[in-house]
């Protein structure tokens, strides 16, 4: 077994749980801290020796994931997502990096599953610190999504990337995007970031740019077309949702708005 911890944070994530619970069958001890799912999340989790279940009301992101490590008995921490799946080249790898003691925190980059198929391995992806000693390292619990890793001690690069089923299909992508845009508008707006008209005109076919020529998309041929846009339609709608939060706050802190107006 692993002595370390991997940590999950989860809501009705029953299509994807088994999948990445069976991954980490080797890890001491996985810390789930579940969101009260309605679906048979915790029935899974349950039913799995190396689990302990826990359930708390949903706050943002990075306070979610900063209490499951919070609970962890070991020193080494693997974050991991409910969509997630680590192979077993990367559980061996991890096992060498513990035992060597060289590394603080490991960075990982992700395989996409889209449509049924991988990244090509021409394509760029992204990158994340998801391996960390809690002695040398923690998350900023004030991030509502997309939450972030700090360390103080050493950061080395993994060579086997973590394979992500987050983007399976466009449905799911087109809700991801949805929801996220919205809590990133609300934590740029909570941080006194203002929306432009320059970025909203130029945000979607730059970041479209940067999806389908830098990160490579172009070699995923039509799936990577379709991915790339979806990509820089995220970046547009994080741009237009901070732009409608200002001016809702515009409208209600007007001295001329009536509370009608304001209800």
């Amino acid at each position: 077994m692993i002595k370390a911890t991997c940590i999950m944070i989860t809501f009705n994530e029953e299509a994807n749980l088994w999948r990445a619970l069976t991954s980490v069958a080797q890890f001491e001890e996985v810390i789930l801290v579940d969101h009260f799912s309605t679906d048979k999340t915790c029935e899974i989790a349950q039913s799995f020796a190396n689990v302990k279940l826990f359930q708390k009301k949903w706050t943002n992101w990075g306070e979610g994931k900063a209490y499951a490590a919070s609970l962890s008995t070991h020193d080494w921490v693997f974050n991991l997502d409910a969509d997630e799946e680590l192979t077993c080249p990367l559980i061996d790898e991890f096992k060498e990096i513990i035992k060597k003691n060289n590394a603080d925190a490991l960075v990982y980059k992700f395989t996409e599953m889209f449509i049924n198929k991988p990244n090509t391995k021409w394509a760029r992806t992204h990158d994340k610190i998801r391996a960390f000693k809690r002695s040398k390292g923690g998350y900023d619990a004030g991030n509502l999504v997309h939450e972030g890793i700090s360390t103080t001690g050493i950061s080395s690069a993994a060579a086997i990337p973590i394979l992500h089923y987050g983007t399976q299909g466009i449905d799911i992508v087109v809700t991801k995007n949805n929801r996220y845009s919205s809590l990133k508008a609300l934590e740029k707006f909570q941080k006194g970031k203002k929306p432009s008209l320059i970025k909203l005109v130029l945000v979607f076919p730059i970041m479209f740019l940067v999806g389908y020529f830098i990160r490579r998309q172009i070699f995923n041929g039509v799936r990577g077309f379709i991915l790339a846009t979806m990509w820089a339609y995220y970046a547009f709608l994080k741009e237009a949702k901070l732009w409608e939060i200002y001016q809702r706050e515009i409208k209600e802190t007007s001295p001329q708005s009536s509370p009608k107006d304001r209800e």
